[in-house]
This record gives structure tokens, sequence and C-alpha cells, in this order.
């Protein structure tokens, strides 16, 4: 087994060590997640980003990005279409072609990391936790009236 690399020591789903071979293959398969992850290489301009948030409650949020840097994405906050659904009560929504009316969600510099729990993935820090890459589907929201 390899002393080295960033996965060194697993163990398989048959409960032996890995191979030097096995160990190698997957140190090659993941990023270095020490050194962080270049924006321009996971995202470009007109790209969407999901976020969800909220405590008794399920919000979610979605950006347009606007701009890519090596380290950071400037979004802007879309609004949301309710697809189905009550807004109150609960139903699904998607992204708008509108950004928000709010003039608080204007264009901001948002930093991107790796994710902790989902190797290879590349997360977008946001108001409210973190955001990735729009998936294309419909989300169940609820709020408050």
């Amino acid at each position: 087994m390899s002393d080295t690399g960033l996965f060194s020591g697993v163990i398989s789903d048959s409960g032996r060590s890995l191979t030097a071979a096995e160990q190698k293959a997957l140190d090659t398969i993941l990023p270095d997640t020490s050194v962080p992850p270049d924006a321009t290489e996971h995202f470009q301009v007109g790209d969407i980003i999901e976020n969800t948030w909220g405590y008794g409650q399920t919000n979610w949020y979605f950006y347009k990005v606007l701009k890519v840097t090596k380290r950071f994405l400037t979004l802007r906050r879309l609004e949301n279409l309710q697809a189905s659904g009550d807004p109150v009560w609960g139903g699904n929504v998607r992204p708008s072609e509108e950004f928000s009316a709010d003039h608080r969600e204007v264009e901001k510099r948002h930093g991107v990391r790796w994710s902790l729990y989902d190797p290879g993935k590349v997360l977008v820090n946001t108001k409210f936790g973190h955001g990735e890459k729009w998936t294309g589907r419909d989300h169940w929201a609820t709020g408050y009236n």
C-alpha cells in the first residue's frame, strides 16, 4: 500500500487494503484539494448557480454567472419562477430570466472552494452557505406569508 497520496490507507469495499495500482489510480483521478480550484475550469459566463437554505422553510436562490476569474465568480441573483404549487405552502421553483428586483442583490464577487464531502466537486461561497451549478431540475420550496 502506498504511504503517500490523498487517500493513503483507504480500505476497499471488500475490507482489504488497496493495492499500489488501485491507490495510484485513485490519486490520479481525484484533484489535489490542497490547491484551491481554478474557477475557469469549472464555470463559464451564463452558468446558473443554485443555493438552498432555511430553517423551518426551504428557500432556493439562483444566481447567474456574469464574470469568471481564476478564484472568483461575479454573480447576480435571479428571481424565482414558480413552476408549480403555492409559494407559501410549497411548490416547485426554477430560476427565471429576470434579475432580482432586490437592490441589495447587485453584482457581487464570490469565492470558490472544494467540497469537503464530494471529492472533485467545486462549490461557490454564497450569502447563505454555498451553491453549485444548477442541475436543471425544479426544486421544492416553501415560505412564510
